[in-house]
């Protein structure tokens, strides 16, 4: 057994087929191929002895643009204030009915350089997440310490355990209890 067996095992292998920062590939580095203008990725070590030597280095990675890029910030502010000046920050429930202006803001974004990245989590696990914010919070909460606030892996950990142990029907009380809060609604949850 190497260094590449897991105990148990079979070996495996790690295949890094590509990197890049959004401005263009960081890996694999590439060199031309000797007497000509084709771009060959170095893969291998063979692929660096057929191909690099003193009068034909390795290309450079793409870099960086040198001008400035406008903060995604600051554009999605102005969004937000032109499309749902009402919210405090941008939901997907506002795209739902009107998918133009997802699209529009997309278009946005890609004209500034940018690459939008986009968390998915399932519904009932962001539930389950607002649950413990809304009743664990130190800041509404007189007898939780205040470093608990700043847990995140403690309230994670809460969040999944709720996700995991709670009917779906408990989980979907609280969500309509938490979009029209009251006191009665809340207690009725717990």
């Amino acid at each position: 057994m190497d260094d590449t067996t897991p105990p148990g095992g079979s070996p495996t292998e790690l295949s890094l087929n590509e990197a890049s920062h959004g401005f263009g590939l960081l890996l694999p580095h590439t060199v031309l191929s000797p007497g000509s203008t084709e771009i060959v990725s170095i893969r291998s070590i063979a692929d660096i002895s057929a191909n690099v030597f003193r009068g034909n280095p390795i290309l450079p990675t793409a870099s960086l643009p040198d001008e400035a890029i406008v903060d995604s910030a600051v554009l999605m502010e102005r969004f937000r204030q032109q499309h749902s000046p009402q919210t405090f920050d941008l939901k997907f429930k506002m795209f739902r009915r009107r998918p133009f202006l997802l699209s529009e803001l997309m278009t946005n974004l890609g004209q500034l350089g940018l690459v939008p990245m986009f968390v998915l989590a399932e519904k009932r696990y962001c539930i389950a997440g607002k649950i413990v914010e809304t009743f664990l919070d130190p800041f509404y909460s007189s007898k939780l310490r205040s470093p608990f606030g700043f847990d995140l892996d403690a309230k994670r950990e809460i969040a999944n355990t709720l996700y995991e142990r709670l009917p779906t029907t408990v989980l979907n009380e609280f969500a309509a209890a938490y979009r029209e809060p009251t006191q009665v609604a809340f207690e009725s949850v717990l």
